[in-house]
């Protein structure tokens, strides 16, 4: 592979395996080896081959004995393609959290500025109307603790007579709240 020349893969022969594999690695070529004492083919290992002014070049080797055969043949797939899907996912994953604390920085502040305001407010579900949040002006208003009202439906916080045309149009200021 000529993406591989940068690696110096052509001057591997001759040299133990694990010195052309970082530190980390070490240890996994030991066992590749050991293992093969063991049994036919090993299971497969990931393995990091150091370059200077490069990324490690990882690569997943299984090792398989040859009946007969005094040596043992490694067999290695390059993982960069999939290095870098995980390089990517990482950074993915950090984006996220920053977006999440961004989102949860934003809804402390909302919900600082609703709990504080003078004004009565409800927060309530576009589709099926149910209360999500009071803040303390509307409790203080409507006379009911906020979890009896979180849940319930804010049609039936107007009086009877406007609860059908509340149903079929959005909230607007011409009802009449029940203030009992």
């Amino acid at each position: 592979n000529p993406d591989l020349v940068g690696y110096n893969c052509d001057t591997w022969p001759g040299k133990r395996w694990r010195d052309v594999v970082t530190v980390e690695s070490v240890d996994k070529i030991d066992a590749l080896m050991a293992d093969s004492e063991k049994q036919t083919m090993t299971r497969r290992r990931q393995v990091n081959h150091p370059m200077k002014g490069l990324a490690d070049l990882p690569v997943e080797y299984l090792v398989v004995k040859v009946p007969g055969a005094k040596w043992r043949l490694a067999l290695g797939n390059d993982l960069r393609s999939m290095s870098a899907l995980q390089r990517q996912l990482v950074q993915f994953q950090l984006e996220l959290e920053t977006e999440y604390r961004n989102i949860r920085e934003t809804e402390s502040r909302y919900r600082t500025i609703f709990h504080m305001t003078r004004e009565p407010m409800i927060v309530a579900g576009e589709q099926d109307r149910r209360i999500l949040d009071v803040n303390q002006a509307a409790i203080g208003m409507l006379g009911k603790p906020a979890r009896k009202l979180v849940g319930e439906n804010t049609v039936n916080l107007f009086d009877k007579s406007d609860r059908d045309q509340v149903g079929q149009k959005p909230l607007a200021a011409e009802f009449r709240l029940r203030l009992d």
